[in-house]
């Protein structure tokens, strides 16, 4: 009896094995897809923090003569908008249009001079200047290097050359600005808990 037993086991044991078994192993693609979804997330948090978002005025400028000490300086036209942000000593990138920037690339300049009142319509058309509204002010921004230097060239600077270069009005961070409404909404909310 013994044997048939033992027989009908090993009988049992086959079946089951041409039947074939229950694998509870996790297949491979759910693991990948699961490192997926992580790298995903932690490239996001990642871009979230590390990256900013810049906001900027161009602003449009002319070459208008050299300083005493041999300095070339450009006159800017700035918008009132733009004025809280910039003052003397600043460092400008200006880009000439005689120069494409793409070739010649970006030039140094430094606030000198910030005028504390906007300018006249008539000095605006003096600048040649269309008829514009809103307040405009002059910045002057002297050039460190009067030259453009291109293979192996010196290609000077001249007045009455027109250029232009962006202001930095805000900078923050991604998340910063993903979050911003709420933090507003905590400083109104606050603001009205005191009244």
């Amino acid at each position: 009896m013994e044997t048939a037993l033992f027989r009908q086991e090993m009988l049992t044991a086959r079946r089951s094995d041409w039947l074939g078994a229950i694998s509870l192993a996790t297949p491979l693609s759910r693991q990948l897809l699961t490192f997926a979804a992580l790298v995903f997330v932690l490239a996001f948090i990642a871009l979230l923090t590390l990256c900013s978002y810049a906001r900027r005025e161009r602003v449009a400028g002319v070459l208008v003569a050299t300083t005493a000490d041999g300095q070339l300086l450009a006159r800017f036209v700035v918008p009132a908008r733009a004025m809280g942000f910039v003052s003397p000593g600043d460092t400008l990138l200006l880009r000439f249009h005689a120069f494409p920037y793409q070739k010649f690339g970006l030039h140094a300049g430094t606030v000198t001079a910030v005028d504390d009142s906007a300018m006249s319509a008539n000095t605006l058309a003096e600048l040649g200047m269309a008829p514009v509204r809103g307040a405009f002010f002059r910045v002057d921004v002297t050039i460190k290097d009067g030259v453009i230097r291109s293979q192996g060239k010196s290609l000077p600077l001249r007045g009455g050359m027109t250029a232009e270069t962006d202001l930095k009005l805000d900078s923050r961070l991604l998340i910063e600005w993903l979050f911003e409404p709420l933090y507003g909404l905590r400083q109104r909310s606050k603001g009205n808990s005191h009244d």
